[in-house]
């Protein structure tokens, strides 16, 4: 075994063939496969088909020079608990074998117990800040052959099947399953449970016809009949990577709601939360990795919620600044173990509407845009956008950077033709970058992208939102909320005029598309070519799209049910509004004072007629 301890090794595979099939009618960009390889005892083939929005199963294949490994780990409620097994798992293993001196089903037994322990311990870490981390798992299938010796572990529902050849007729093939189905469809495995939990009746409980553990299972879409992903309004507009849903009831009026991802990892994050007297929408543009805005996602509007409950009043401020600062606490917790989580960050525009006032927080290039008819000629529109782009590019963000960082001349810089703070980001306010806030966190040489040669004394970019407040009225028809996806292909004026014209179902997506038709008009493409892109290739043409038309009717006494909706998902749960049921009778007041810090000198409307 000394041979197999001290050259054991792993091999890491070019992806030459994701994508690519035996023909060009088999292109499959979510198709990753490596079609024959060499390993100690023979040969493998090796394949993966992604179909979640974030791959869940990870994988390994380790070759050694007397011995094989392969791992299989399909995750469930994220991909956090299958990346840390593929991470540590084989790690563990070769650790034991090494004290051990020699492989076995103990070591391979003591390397999935020390994986468990180590995983549990990074929820335990992390529980305070991301909670929804205790219901991340992973199946887990691991088998090492080794001296004529086959081991497997499993935990969960994937699965080892061995093919042998019948003794008597040498030319038939016999399949022998050689792992159990640890799934509660399975009779055995219920009897089990049962045996385990005899004082609990509903240890195993049978839910819209599957058995589940508990009866655990997320909320199906009740009222989004008309979810629609990759679905336009003819065949002929297939998109697997737009996303929409394309006209629902919120408090105020109706909604529709849209989502094209165009990075490996889509790093939009959005939401809408409907209460019966409120809506909040909250459109969050990742960078540099998704951990940030799916933080921002899962933590901003909790924060909300509690600050209502505790002081009656809708504080974005303090949402926002509570969010912020529980990710830099999970960037701390996390900078030894994976440095990079420094420098990911996400713009965050956050709008809240009730008792006829609107509130919203912005930090980033996100964008909230106000489409009202002109009081005396009700035939024309104007788009007025409440909201100021936190982005160098605008003149008034870099004097005021430069008055911030008198000190500093390369505060700004003009690198390939774009205005970039220090030269890197080109935003001015944003959620996590926390190398560009904290000495701390900065990132050495080896990160060359995010280095800074000079150390930071102070923030160089802010991590406070500017805040904007309005009285809705009677001329006010809709909010366009959206990411820089939209705004960097599309006018104010020109989304404006196309929401007033057309009708309202399914305009986020129309919107969406418009802005992808634009973007493949300035790369000198097809749009039916770009939408045959795959994700990740789609981002040399345009970036994640995200976009919320909320349309504001008067005198809307309507009855709704209060979910909360995630963008470019078919699921819907519950509101966290529904937990102010009896508080001052579920109606949040919005401060409408300077105290909220009302940002004064919006940038002025632009007219544009229907």
């Amino acid at each position: 075994m000394k041979s197999f301890l001290e050259k054991f090794k792993s091999r890491i595979f070019a992806r030459t063939n994701k994508g690519e099939g035996s023909s060009t009618d088999d292109h499959d960009d979510l198709l990753w496969s490596t079609d024959l390889e060499k390993h100690a005892w023979g040969e493998f083939s090796f394949a993966v088909v992604q179909a979640n929005r974030v791959l869940e199963d990870s994988s390994q294949v380790e070759i050694g020079q007397n011995a094989t490994f392969v791992g299989i780990y399909d995750g469930h409620g994220g991909p956090e608990a299958s990346d840390y097994v593929c991470d540590h798992l084989f790690t563990h293993l070769i650790r034991f074998a090494k004290e051990e001196g020699l492989m076995s089903s103990e070591v391979l037994q003591n390397a999935v117990s020390a994986t468990e322990e180590g995983f549990l311990q990074l929820v335990s870490s992390n529980f305070g800040v991301k909670p929804t981390i205790a219901t991340v798992g992973s199946c887990c299938l691991a088998g090492f052959i080794s001296e004529g010796t086959l081991c497997i572990a499993n935990m969960g529902d994937s699965r080892a099947v061995l093919g042998r050849e019948k003794k008597r007729r040498q030319r038939k093939i016999v399949p022998e399953q050689i792992t159990e189905d640890h799934n509660a469809c399975v009779q055995k495995v219920r009897q089990e449970l049962k045996s385990d939990h005899p004082d609990d009746p509903e240890i195993v409980v049978k839910k819209e016809g599957v058995w589940r553990v508990k009866g655990i299972i997320q909320f199906k879409s009740r009222i989004f009949a008309r979810t629609n992903k990759g679905e336009g309004s003819s065949t002929d507009d297939h998109d697997d990577l737009l996303w929409s849903t394309d006209l629902e009831k919120h408090a105020l009026g109706e909604f529709s709601f849209a989502v094209v991802q165009a990075n490996l990892i889509l790093e939009d994050c959005s939401q809408v939360e409907i209460g019966q007297n409120a809506t909040f929408v909250g459109v969050y543009d990742g960078h540099a990795g998704p951990e940030a805005s799916q933080y921002v996602c899962d933590h901003l509007f909790t924060h909300l919620i509690s600050f209502v409950k505790e002081e009656g009043l809708v504080s974005l401020e303090n949402a926002v600044s509570a969010t912020e600062e529980g990710f830099l606490q999970l960037v701390s917790s996390n900078f030894g173990v994976k440095p990079t989580i420094a420098a990911v960050g996400s713009c965050c525009l956050a709008g809240f509407i009730s008792e006829g006032t609107l509130c919203i927080a912005n930090m980033g290039d996100s964008r909230a845009v106000l489409g009202r008819v002109k009081k005396r000629r009700q035939t024309k529109i104007v788009a007025e956008q409440i909201t100021e782009d936190h982005n160098a590019c605008v003149q008034k963000v870099r004097q005021e950077l430069k008055s911030d960082h008198p000190d500093d001349p390369e505060i700004v810089v003009k690198k390939e033709g774009v205005w970039r703070v220090k030269g890197i980001i080109q935003i001015s306010r944003a959620i996590g970058d926390a190398y560009l806030k904290k000495p701390e966190f900065a990132l050495d040489p080896t990160h060359q992208r995010f280095h800074l040669p000079t150390p930071i004394q102070r923030p160089v970019i802010r991590d406070s939102p500017s805040i904007y407040t309005r009285q809705l009225k009677p001329d006010d028809k809709f909010i366009v909320f959206a990411s820089d996806g939209l705004w960097e292909h599309m006018s104010n004026s020109k989304v404006v005029k196309m929401v007033h014209k057309n009708p309202r179902e399914g305009i986020a997506r129309r919107l969406a598309k418009s802005a992808m038709i634009e973007a493949a008009r300035k790369r000198k493409r097809k749009y039916d070519a770009v939408k045959r892109m795959g994700k990740g290739y789609r981002r040399m043409v345009h970036d994640d799209i995200t976009v919320v038309v909320v349309f504001i009717d008067q005198q809307v006494n309507t009855i709704v049910n209060e979910v909360s909706i995630r963008g470019f998902s078919s699921s819907t749960v519950p509101s966290d509004f529904s937990s102010l049921q009896g508080v001052e009778e579920n109606v949040p007041t919005v401060p409408s004072d300077s105290s909220q810090g009302v940002e004064e000198n919006a940038p002025q409307s632009i007219e544009e007629e229907s």
